[in-house]
């Protein structure tokens, strides 16, 4: 009978009686291909380690950007405030100061008119 190729690690015919030796060359490659996945698989989850954190400190840089658009927007409005606040306290003070000189100017006719209604009495 024409020699038998032996079986590869993943085409194993069960039936066949395998050597000592192919089976620890099979259980050498099987470990290897472990080691090789264990080993990509730390790498694979380094870089989601790295990617994770990148997506932190992009989403940092866009709440921050978010927060200085809005502190820039808002810088202004603030200020317009501000000054609005003052625009009114004068108003009220002006309105305070006629307010004074109408009542001065009422008492003042009041007493005219009764100094007239003397005379003419």
């Amino acid at each position: 009978s024409p020699p038998q190729t032996p079986p590869t690690n993943h085409n194993i015919d069960y039936n066949s009686e395998l050597s000592t030796d192919h089976l620890s060359e099979i259980n050498a490659k099987l470990e290897e291909t472990l080691n090789s996945q264990k080993s990509d698989l730390g790498r694979l989850r380094r870089k989601i380690n790295t990617l994770r954190g990148e997506l932190r400190q992009a989403n940092r840089e866009v709440n921050k950007n978010v927060q200085d658009q809005v502190n820039a927007k808002m810088a202004p409005l603030r200020e317009e405030v501000v000054q609005a606040n003052e625009a009114v306290a004068k108003l009220e003070d002006q309105v305070e100061k006629l307010t004074r000189q109408l009542d001065e100017q009422t008492v003042k006719y009041e007493q005219t008119l009764e100094d007239k209604e003397r005379i003419a009495a």
